[in-house]
């Protein structure tokens, strides 16, 4: 994220910049190299000013871009620091904006990515229920974008951190429901290799429950199932290997 997009780039090295833009240009450069660094009022003084540019240049898609990837960055901020109150403010003003210009398939794949990492960064008190109320959103948005890659992407790897987590702090029900909500999904992209990868991950993440907790039948099921994804993408190493890894799980 601390990597300016291919229309950053053109527009921060584009002397012709109209002031409003070269100044936003600035502040998102200031956000995602330095913020990171400097006390929490230093982000939000420049955030409050790129979002006071982004609403009197209404029409500049570019300067809602940087606003956009600003509040990502922002979001994966403050969950590494597990500051969750500023990281769900933060999701909120992503969420505002993009209500505001709804019929803008990027901003709509930026608010999918920073659902993606707010639930990858939910913790403690926030787990179960924010987790399931992000997932729900990401589920409508995905709904309603079924042919952009890139938000079903998000939705997979939103699914796949999740069960992973709650697999990992052994949540069982929780993980085995978001599984079967997952497999639902996954069946209705069998085509897509990136989709099956994640599902095939949130496999091998039950597959250590099961393991533990010694259900032979349920293993048996879903090693089965894992063979299968494996089977549809031979040439695919990254989901050999985690056949490979789950068949050295079942057998301890």
């Amino acid at each position: 994220m601390n990597n300016p997009s291919e229309f950053d780039e053109a527009t921060i090295t584009d002397s012709s910049l109209t002031p409003s833009l070269s100044r936003a240009s600035k502040l998102y450069d200031l956000i995602t190299h330095f913020a990171s660094k400097q006390p929490v009022s230093e982000f939000y003084r420049w955030l409050n000013e790129l979002q006071g540019l982004a609403h009197e240049q209404s029409h500049k898609e570019q300067i809602r871009n940087f606003l956009a990837q600003s509040l990502k960055f922002g979001i994966q901020l403050f969950g590494n620091r597990k500051a969750f109150a500023d990281m769900l403010f933060l999701l909120d003003e992503l969420i505002f904006l993009h209500n505001k210009y709804f019929d803008s398939e990027q901003l709509t794949e930026h608010l999918a990515e920073g659902l993606t990492l707010a639930i990858q960064c939910l913790r403690d008190s926030w787990d179960i229920e924010g987790t399931s109320a992000l997932l729900d959103l990401l589920r409508t948005i995905a709904k309603k974008h079924s042919k952009n890659k890139k938000i079903l992407l998000q939705l997979a790897r939103s699914y796949s951190n999740a069960i992973r987590r709650f697999c990992s702090d052994r949540k069982n029900f929780t993980c085995e429901k978001l599984l079967f909500e997952f497999r639902m999904f996954a069946n209705q992209h069998r085509k897509n290799e990136l989709i099956q990868y994640e599902f095939a991950q949130s496999i091998v993440s039950l597959i250590g429950i099961l393991v533990r907790e010694g259900r032979k039948v349920e293993l048996e099921r879903m090693m089965n199932e894992l063979r299968k994804i494996t089977n549809r993408f031979p040439e695919s190493q990254k989901i050999q290997t985690l056949l490979n890894r789950a068949l050295v799980l079942s057998s301890l």
